[in-house]
């Protein structure tokens, strides 16, 4: 094996070495190295002195006591471990009585003790803590400023004094006059909210409540009658044609009513049907079904026992004059039809549930959804609103329950009645009394589903807004603080968030102001001082009652001065006046007050420059020195950035710090070149575990590498020249290995050890060593080149490489440690190293390291199956040739960068030679021998210079003997 040339503690100088066992806890040097000279000095020094006066001792001792006091007096001496303790704690003390002698010395912040706590504390309180800036300017500036105001402050309390009773009084009665003004705004105000508020609700009732509940009772009265006349109604056969008859008249009724009074002022019930409990539905609409507006329905029962099965509903088109189908050819015309299960549809469902939990048949509205009835075209979106039920009980309860009569009402009906109502209060409010304009943007009218008992999941939702298109319909259910329209979502969010549930929402018509809030944060706005229109917004609810399960919430939104901006425009002028008053007082005052100040804040300004320049001196060098500490903390030890500018001023004092500091940073600069750069990091920034012993198992790749022949390079080349030698070779071998983000642990002469994946994790750490290890190799080119223009021998590598687990971390002795790993696979890598010239390769890899190589990048030999000395499992080890020339970067994307790296190229022509040897080699493993000898002599006509080939041809040419054990693929080596 070549020589290696080591660097051990051993030879480094006694000061050095005093230095660094004199580290503080935080891994920097206690002080320079000249101080730590002196110190090495004395304490030797001091040793001599004692073992010179125990050796005295020992001379003029007596008798059988001589052995004793020559025991006493080793026990003195040098070797005596508490003397030796007790030296160095009395030698720590003193340093650290300097330390903090110094610290004092050079702190930019003044620290003082109040004299009260250092009473109660023992005589020691906790120090104030200042910068230096402010200990400095600070005094200076506070006693000349409050000289100057002990001057001003009695013509200043004589001059407030007289003028602020005036002022006082006429104040008053401007509060007076205001407090009634406010009052009689809000009544204005809240007169105005509940006469909108009532209208609303009337146009609710009249639109959405009677009508529906107006055909119910037509259509239950009319059945009430049929059923006193034939019993059983919806049994006998002429029970469809009464039904459709009575269901169309009832509608008509409310259809001619509308177009008597207008589409804007009264609604009807869009659709009126029964459905039973054997899935038969009989009823008609008023549609828009092509050229069709009035349109009958009917399913027929389902066979006894199929409930909730499907059933198809026919539709035809009512005679406008009859109410009878169109016949054609003497039938029904039957324009459309559906399939579907009435008892699962929203009205028959409701009617259930209340059956489920009472005994007293009820009318009862519906949950929000979409209808099935009346029809559209097919492709036209169905319509979405609420059915108003009630039960088919004859008897009075539902014990005889026979099915639902179903009223059906589009919510499109309360968009009218928001945007009708907030039409009128556009129209109010631009009258001359208020003369406010209001938009879209900046009000709104809109109804919310407040409480629905049996469907909690619908409070909330938008049921009806005056100027948006969101509401409930096409399928679609728009909560209220999700409104596309920003003041409706504004206004709901302000609501929800201050009652927490819609249920808690108040809405009684004595008191329907709800409170006030503001659409910008952090903007007061209150129901007095309603001020800005585009954010303060007041807000009205009235909660209105469908039936005792279902309620809405009427709300309306306007800016806060809506009917109260004419009165804040009085207040404002009212204001005004108290404002110019007060301004004659303050611009009084303001006199006095500048002439007494004047010279006070002049003085002072010129103490504060002064006092700044000062500390300015003091702090702005030790401001860049803290700078440059934080950075040292990432061994960052430049200095150009954050040294201080030079000044024609200086302290003395920061300038010892600055050059002290400058001092400590090149020793860590060069502590760094001993030890891995993380490991220094980590005990700069005062990591106290990476301080100590401490190991991790960690799955690590190891490197060995040495300079082939180097005992020869060094026997035949002077110290200089040998010197030289290894810096270029060691140089260009360290920065490749870093590129790689390994990390050098020693220098073991001509040769490195080096891990990956720690003391740092490192992201495919295996294939960035092999990576590193090509790199190598072809940098070794240009190295020769430059070696042999310095009249230099050119230098040839061996490389091993292994990965598998080791201990990791900081190992050593209670004075003296050092970072490094332990585990079998150091052993392993080393033999490695050493397997390579046996085999006459460059870089051996281990089966470990292969696996855990990403695919398509490199190209690999498998050599042999070797058990190692000192290893009793046989170890596969194959050749790292060099990266692949066309590698498949898609293989492994986060890898592409292989690709580009400079790497040793592995030539087809190479990668074809190294299949032959694998194929004699596999020849070999099966006990062919005479295959694997004309394999490989195939492989050795092409390449004569192949060592393995050569070795393998060795092997399977060998003649057994009889002494022999059974053929064994395995290579055993006997020396490292």
């Amino acid at each position: 094996m070549s020589a290696h040339l080591h660097l051990d503690s051993s030879s480094r100088p006694a000061r050095v070495l005093h230095a660094e066992s004199r580290r503080g806890d935080d891994g920097s040097p206690a002080a320079d190295l000249e101080d730590v000279e002196v110190r090495s000095i004395g304490s030797i020094m001091a040793n001599v002195r004692r073992r010179a006066q125990s050796t005295a001792k020992a001379r003029t001792a007596k008798g059988a006591s001589s052995s004793s006091d020559d025991d006493g007096s080793d026990g003195e001496g040098d070797d005596d471990p508490s003397s030796d303790e007790e030296t160095s704690d009395r030698s720590s003390s003193s340093e650290e009585a300097g330390a903090r002698r110094s610290d004092t010395r050079f702190s930019t912040r003044i620290t003082g003790t109040s004299w009260i706590t250092g009473k109660l504390g023992g005589g020691r309180g906790r120090p104030i803590v200042l910068p230096f800036r402010v200990a400095v300017t600070v005094p200076v500036a506070v006693a000349i400023f409050l000289s100057c105001i002990g001057v001003g402050t009695a013509l200043t309390l004589m001059f407030m004094f007289a003028n602020g009773k005036v002022v006082t009084s006429y104040k008053d009665s401007v509060n007076i006059q205001r407090k009634l003004m406010n009052r009689l705004g809000g009544n204005a105000n809240e007169l105005a909210f509940k006469n909108v508020l009532s209208t609303i609700d009337r146009f609710v009732f009249q639109n959405v409540v009677e009508p529906p509940d107006r055909a119910l009772d037509s259509l239950w009265g009319s059945m009430r009658l049929f059923n006193t006349e034939f019993g059983i109604s919806t049994k006998i056969p002429r029970f469809k044609e009464v039904f459709w008859y009575s269901a169309w008249v009832e509608l008509m009724d409310q259809w001619e009513d509308r177009q008597q009074w207008g589409p804007s002022y009264f609604t009807t019930a869009v659709s009126l049907y029964i459905a039973t409990p054997d899935e038969m539905l009989v009823g008609a609409s008023i549609t828009h079904y092509g050229k069709y507006d009035q349109l009958l329905y009917y399913a027929p029962p389902v066979p006894m026992g199929q409930k909730n099965k499907s059933t198809t509903m026919s539709v035809y088109p009512a005679n406008n004059e009859t109410g009878k189908p169109v016949t054609e050819a003497g039938q029904p015309k039957k324009i459309d039809e559906r399939t579907f299960i009435p008892t699962t549809r929203p009205y028959y469902e409701i009617q259930e549930r209340v059956k489920a939990t009472e005994l007293e048949p009820r009318t009862v509205w519906s949950k929000l959804y979409d209808f099935v009835i009346p029809v559209e075209q097919k492709g036209t979106p169905r319509k979405f609103g609420l059915s108003q039920t009630r039960p088919v009980a004859y008897c009075g309860n539902y014990d005889c329950f026979e099915g639902v009569i179903v009223a059906d009402i589009l919510l499109e009906t309360i968009n009218v009645a928001c945007n009708r109502t907030w039409t009128d209060v556009r129209s109010l409010l631009a009258r001359p009394a208020y003369n406010f304009t209001i938009t879209e943007s900046d009000s709104a009218v809109f109804i919310v589903n407040r409480k629905s008992t049996f469907y909690p999941d619908q409070e909330g939702i938008l049921i009806g807004a005056s100027h948006t298109g969101d509401f409930v319909r096409d399928q679609n259910a728009t909560f209220a603080n999700r409104s596309s329209s920003p003041i409706i979502a504004d206004i709901a969010t302000a609501i929800f968030s201050r009652y927490g549930s819609w249920r808690s929402v108040p809405g009684e018509e004595d008191s329907p102001l709800a409170f006030v809030f503001s659409r910008t944060p952090g903007v007061d706005c209150n129901f007095t001082t309603p001020r800005n229109r585009d954010t303060c917004m007041q807000v009205a609810t009235r909660v209105f009652e469908l039936d005792r399960d279902v309620e809405w919430l009427i709300v309306v939104g306007l800016p806060a001065p809506a009917f109260t901006e004419e009165l804040a425009k009085s207040r404002e002028k009212i204001d005004d006046r108290v404002k110019e008053q007060e301004d004659v007082s303050a611009r009084t005052l303001h006199r006095v007050v500048i002439l007494c100040s004047t010279v006070g804040i002049s003085m002072t300004l010129a103490s504060v420059v002064l006092g700044l320049r000062i500390a300015r001196t003091v702090s702005e060098p030790l401001k860049q020195l803290g700078k440059r500490m934080h950075r040292l903390e990432t061994l960052d030890t430049s200095t150009h950035a954050t040294m201080h500018r030079r000044s024609t001023l200086a302290v003395r004092e920061v300038q010892e710090v600055h050059e002290g500091f400058s001092r400590l940073t090149r020793s860590i600069k060069g502590f760094a070149r001993f030890v891995p750069e993380t490991v220094v990091r980590n005990i700069v920034s005062g990591d106290s575990r990476k301080r100590g012993l401490h190991v991790d198992s960690k799955i690590v790749t190891i490197m060995f590498s040495d300079v082939k022949d180097f005992t020869t390079i060094a026997e035949s080349l002077d110290p200089q020249d040998l010197i030289l030698t290894l810096y270029m070779y060691l140089t260009a071998m360290t920065r490749i290995v870093e590129r790689f983000e390994g990390v050098v642990s020693e220098i073991l002469g001509d040769g490195l050890l080096v891990f990956w994946n720690t003391p740092e994790d490192v992201e495919f750490h295996s294939g960035k060593a092999c990576a590193a290890a090509l790199a190598q190799q072809q940098a070794l080119a240009s190295l020769n080149e430059k070696l042999i223009g310095l009249q230099l021998p050119p230098l040839a590598i061996r490389i091993g490489l292994h990965t598998g687990r080791v201990l990791a971390g900081n190992i050593g002795s209670e004075t003296k440690m050092k970072f490094g790993c332990i585990g079998d696979p150091i052993n392993l890598a080393s033999r490695l190293e050493g397997l390579a010239k046996y085999y006459g390769v460059s870089a051996l890899c281990s089966g470990a390291t292969r696996a855990n190589l990403p695919r398509g990048h490199f190209a690999l030999r498998k050599l042999d199956l070797v058990q190692v000395k000192g290893k009793r499992e046989p170890v596969e080890v194959h050749e790292l040739i060099g990266r692949i020339l066309h590698a498949d970067a898609s293989a492994s994307p986060d890898t592409a960068y292989f690709n580009q790296a400079p790497l040793l190229v592995a030539l087809p022509e190479r990668c074809r030679r190294a299949q032959m040897y694998e194929q004699a080699l596999d020849a070999f493993q099966q006990a062919r021998l005479g295959d694997a000898a004309v394999l490989a002599e195939a492989l050795l006509r092409e390449s004569p210079d192949d060592v393995a080939a050569q070795r393998l041809l060795e092997r399977a040419l060998r003649p057994p003997s009889p002494q022999d054990a059974p053929f064994s693929p395995v290579l055993q080596m006997t020396n490292k």
